[in-house]
């Protein structure tokens, strides 16, 4: 891990409400709640919140199923800008680069 990456660690358990109703008889984690797992990686990274503003680039490859441990890799390109990678020890489930915006409270 280089002073440009950030590693973010997320637990996906069965019991998250993410999987309720997606799907009844394959249970996937939907893209949509990857994204805010993207920003909680980032606020924790800038110790601020932020928000995604811009998704130029995404894949996603593999479904993430129950029971998943997550790694969220983030490497800073420029300022509001970061590739990221969502994996586990097995598989690459999701890549790309995101532009986000910090909220300064004041």
């Amino acid at each position: 891990m280089t002073a440009k990456t950030f590693v973010y660690h997320v637990d996906v358990g069965k019991d998250n409400a993410c999987f309720e109703g997606h799907f009844p008889t394959f249970p996937v984690f939907p893209a949509v709640a990857q994204l805010a797992l993207l920003q909680q990686a980032i606020a924790a990274y800038h110790q601020q919140d932020c928000e995604l503003t811009a998704l130029p680039m995404v894949k996603f490859l593999q479904p993430i199923v129950p029971d998943t441990q997550l790694v969220i890799e983030l490497e800073m390109k420029e300022h509001g800008c970061m590739n990221f990678l969502i994996t586990s020890e097995e598989e690459t489930f999701a890549k790309g680069r995101l532009h986000y915006s910090v909220k300064y409270h004041g």
